[in-house]
């Protein structure tokens, strides 16, 4: 028991213990939106666009709908929610840039 503890302790102050801790709940009809629209992505061979509804739909979720979450986060942080929006915005530049190249 006294292991127990000691590993709960010391996992609860690393990035995994902040990270095994939370909970996230998702809408079912957004889940179904989602499954419905990755699967009629990957039955068309449309890998890149399914791509594209993936992130949309991640950033979405962990961005607008849990905007709360992520302001209690960050608000200890001075550059945490601006780091967030930036890279998350970059990934989808890089995303469309990536959707416009011909394969080769």
């Amino acid at each position: 028991m006294a292991a127990d503890i000691a590993t709960k302790v010391a996992t609860d102050s690393t990035l995994i213990g902040f990270l095994t801790d939370k909970e996230f709940s998702i809408p079912l009809a957004q889940m179904l939106l989602f499954v419905v629209a990755n699967s009629i992505c990957l039955l068309m061979g449309r890998f890149r666009i399914g791509l594209v509804v993936t992130y949309i739909f991640v950033f979405f979720w962990g961005y607008i709908y849990k905007r709360e979450f992520l302001i209690a986060t960050f608000e200890k942080t001075e550059w945490g929610m601006p780091l967030y929006a930036f890279f998350g915005t970059f990934i989808l530049i890089m995303g469309i840039i990536g959707l416009l190249k011909k394969d080769y």
